[in-house]
């Protein structure tokens, strides 16, 4: 059941100091603000909000949350002064309320009016149906989920208390159920659509299937384990403890800036809601500045037991590429063989009830009408150096797939793999947060590097 929330209207006091400041940021003149009845400075608290949100070609990106327990949604607001608002969305929601079935996330824009009133305070105010916004309002039963939300629907606000201005970002409150949220200005010529399919693939980049897990460093190095997010609610808890007892939940959103949380995170004494994406793709804390969202260091994401790489056979360097266009083209040259690939993972399967890290060579063997897809293993154990670097050692022929058989018969393979535990490998990738694809270069020569990917 979706949780509810009170919240206190603010004080008239509070109201008469808002428009003191509102007041302050918009007229050069030094009137006293007491020559004037309250009725008037809450008229000018009216103008300065609408003049605020109507600036600058009037776009604004706000991090919506309808209630407690479901993920945050991305929309784009464009206010005109005639009072006509465009709002654009990208999520299943939009698409649910066209079909009646979820069908993934749907771009939807739609224009209807808004204001802002006056009640203990301003009040924005879209006070016409909005058929990609107001689906959060709607009471009605939720369609897709279990239970029945008959009455409530996802308890979301349409009116929002106006509660600061500062620095191009507007902090609102739900009127009704009191979430905090924020607004902040957006450049007029954004194209709404490619803007929030930007959004969408930051996400799908953030919480990517294929990293397991993801880790939050605070500033003092304390780490948790992150779990989930691609339905925008994340588990975390603390690296190393019984995750059954001490995992907390949180909802949270992705935006153009980066990732927020509904609510400010007490987690080991540190209070910390917002983070900005960074250009190696990390996500930076903006409340301590130092507090750090990655996948952690990369020969750990490599040698994670549940991963499989492919080595990639455009992406090779150096005399990784001689060695690796040597092995096919010794392949090659018998007729009835072909490469099918290169991977290392962590098998527990075809050992014969033994557990190691491999290298497995993929082949395949024509005989007639019948194909064989042999694939030998090679064992080796990763070693992570104190720098981060990563070396694979112990490389020794097992017995499957008759390995020693295949190495005899295609010799370039075994200096192939010769090559590649001698070496200790420098690692990086493209991104930080979502490292599916990574770079190992030869410490001794970043010319020499291979390519691997899940």
């Amino acid at each position: 059941m979706l949780k509810m929330k009170m919240k206190f209207n603010i004080s008239l006091a509070l109201l008469l100091a808002l428009s003191v400041s509102l007041t302050s940021c918009f007229k050069n003149d030094e009137d006293d603000i007491f020559d004037k009845s309250a009725s008037e400075r809450l008229e000018q608290v009216k103008k300065d909000y609408t003049d605020i949100l109507t600036d600058k070609g009037g776009k604004w990106e706000l991090q919506y949350f309808a209630n407690e327990s479901e993920e945050g949604y991305d929309y784009l607001f464009t206010f005109n002064k005639n009072g006509t608002v465009q709002i654009s969305g990208y999520n299943q929601w939009i698409g649910v309320a066209q079909t009646g079935n979820p069908s993934g996330d749907v771009y939807g824009t739609d224009n209807s009016l808004w204001e802002i009133n006056t009640d203990n305070g301003p009040v924005l105010s879209l006070n016409t149906f909005n058929k990609v916004f107001h689906i959060f309002a709607d009471p009605a039963d939720i369609p897709t989920t279990d239970g029945n939300e008959g009455g409530r629907g996802h308890e979301g606000d349409y009116e929002f208390d106006l509660m600061k201005y500062s620095g191009d970002t507007i902090y609102l409150e739900g009127k009704k159920h009191g979430l905090k949220m924020i607004m902040t200005r957006v450049a007029s010529d954004v194209n709404d659509e490619a803007y929030l399919n930007e959004v969408k693939e930051l996400k799908n980049n953030l919480f990517s299937p294929k990293i397991p897990r993801i880790y939050m460093t605070l500033a003092d190095g304390t780490r948790y384990v992150i779990n989930g997010g691609s339905d925008g609610i994340i588990s975390y808890f603390p690296e190393g403890s019984d995750s059954i007892v001490t995992t907390e939940t949180a909802n949270c959103i992705v935006s153009h800036e980066g990732l927020a949380f509904l609510s400010s995170l007490k987690v080991a004494g540190h209070n910390i809601q917002r983070f900005v994406r960074q250009d190696d793709g990390s996500l930076l804390c903006s409340d301590d500045g130092t507090s750090v969202i990655s996948a952690g260091p990369l020969a750990g994401v490599v040698t994670h037991k549940s991963l499989s790489w492919n080595f990639d056979a455009k992406a090779f360097g150096g005399r990784y590429q001689q060695l690796f266009d040597k092995v096919k083209t010794e392949i090659s040259q018998k007729k009835s063989y072909s490469l099918g690939g290169i991977r290392f993972y962590y098998d527990d399967k075809r050992l014969g009830g033994e557990s190691a890290y491999v290298f497995e060579v993929a082949l395949k063997v024509k005989s007639g009408s019948y194909t064989a897809t042999p694939k030998p293993l090679f064992k080796v154990t990763p070693v992570i150096g104190a720098d981060g670097t990563l070396k694979f050692t112990d490389l020794t022929v097992t017995s499957v797939d008759r390995a020693a058989t295949y190495l005899e018969t295609f010799p370039a393979i075994k200096e192939l793999l010769d090559a590649l535990a001698a070496d200790t490998f420098t690692l990086s990738s493209a991104s930080a947060l979502s490292p599916t694809v990574i770079k190992a270069a030869s410490a001794a020569s970043e010319a020499d590097y291979v390519t691997i990917g899940l």
